[in-house]
Parts: C-alpha cells; structure tokens; sequence
C-alpha cells in the first residue's frame, strides 16, 4: 500500500503543473466578433475570433476539425486525450492570424484557458500603440 502513495502524489504535482495559465469565462464577449479560419503546420485549422479595438483573439480549434478529430484519433477514442491541442500551438496559431491579416510586428502578451480547456485567449500589442 505503501508503494502507491509516492504515484499518487506524483500524479497530482503533474496534473497541478499542467494547468499554467489563468482560467477566465470570455466565450460570451465574442458572440459578434469577426471569425477567421487559420492553418498552421502540423493541425488542423484553428477558428479565431477577434475583438480589434481591445486587441483580443479567441483562439480554438475549428468545430468540424474537433469532430472529425475525435472520431479519427486512437487516442481520444480510448479517453487518453481530449484531442485539444496544446497551449503552444494555440498561441501559434493567433500569431499566424496577426501575421495573415497584415500585423506582424503585433506580439501576444498575455494568455487564458476557458473553464473547459477548449480555448484560448490572447491579447496582443503592436508597435506605436499609446
């Protein structure tokens, strides 16, 4: 019994330090935001919602992309993964868009999770702004 205790507790300091970045609720604040879809290497395409005058994307993986996904992966099929790529590829993908939509100089500042772990949001900075 002795034996299990040292994995338990492993587990849960694994599990704590996955969890980084702050969790805000901000899927409400982009019910009207333009949508754009992005593709970057090695995922599917990302859907990004952007709210420009306050210099904000929600980043998330685009829904189809999700089901397909799902069905297609071995492991989120056997409940080893939720399929949702990782924080990283998230944050690539808002800089493809800021790249894409003429702003490449713009950098991410800041990042959030949603409660769910399903997407991101990132704020963005560019040169010159007061």
């Amino acid at each position: 019994m002795q034996a299990k205790t040292p994995i338990v507790l492993l587990a849960i300091v694994i599990v704590a330090g996955c969890s980084s970045l702050p969790t805000r609720e901000f899927r409400s604040d982009y019910q009207r935001a333009s949508r754009q879809s992005v593709k970057i290497d090695g995922y599917p395409p990302f859907g990004i919602a952007e709210l420009r005058d306050q210099k904000r994307l929600k980043v998330e993986l685009n829904v189809l992309a999700q089901v397909f996904g799902s069905v297609t992966n071995p492991l989120v099929l056997m409940g080893v993964s939720d399929g949702i790529p990782s924080a990283s590829a998230h944050r690539s993908a808002a800089q493809a868009y800021l790249v894409e939509t003429g702003r490449p100089s713009c950098a991410i500042t800041d990042a959030a999770v949603s409660p769910d772990g399903r997407e991101f949001e990132f704020r963005y900075s560019c040169p010159g702004d007061g």
